[in-house]
């Protein structure tokens, strides 16, 4: 992937999803950060409002425990795109790792609340997996709503999981983390 990404980039290299799609191959063929880095930061300055890019290199800063650069890009392309869930839990996750947990709720609540104006059937589990890091809904609660669904039991199996290793009850998050890992998904 990364060879063909190279090439595509040769080809037009003032497209910035070309760029996303390089720092993409860095990141999954070589784990080279530094370059992935230096893509994604070429394709916004092609692209300054691509949210994908900002999520991105978030992602990347995430890997690398640069969470406060990784909390700036997530803030970044909540901005431009506000009515992103995923964006918020990126952002809410970067913040813990951070130990900035005490930022979560406010902006998760701001979240739901601008979401939740285009609300549809579709976004309930995710505007629940907000309400569960601004403290709205509790986690056994959160499992009831996963229960129906492996990819939801997955996802609040992880986000708990995160969460209580952040509020230092490690051995219970990696349970959780490891239970997730272990369930047969098919996504």
């Amino acid at each position: 992937a990364l060879d063909t990404a190279k090439k595509i980039v040769r080809m037009e290299p003032d497209n910035a999803i070309n760029h996303l799609n390089i720092g993409d191959a860095y990141v999954s063929d070589t784990r080279d950060f530094k370059l992935a880095i230096q893509s994604y930061k070429k394709g916004l300055e092609l692209d300054p409002n691509s949210i994908y890019i900002h999520r991105k290199l978030g992602k990347v800063y995430e890997f690398e425990k640069k969470y406060d650069l990784a909390i700036e890009e997530y803030e970044k392309a909540a901005q431009l795109r506000p009515m992103d869930p995923y964006t918020f839990l990126f952002w809410a996750v970067s913040l813990g790792k951070a130990g900035r947990q005490l930022e979560i709720p406010p902006i998760m609540k701001n979240a739901i609340k601008t979401i939740s104006k285009g609300f549809s059937a579709s976004d309930r589990w995710d505007i629940d997996l907000l309400r569960y890091f601004a403290g709205e809904i509790s986690e056994s609660d959160l499992f009831a709503r996963a229960r129906d669904f492996p990819i939801h039991r997955c996802q609040a199996l992880y986000y708990a999981g995160l969460r209580h290793i952040w509020e230092g009850e490690r051995s219970k998050g990696i349970e959780f983390l490891t239970e997730c890992q272990s369930m047969d998904i098919d996504a």
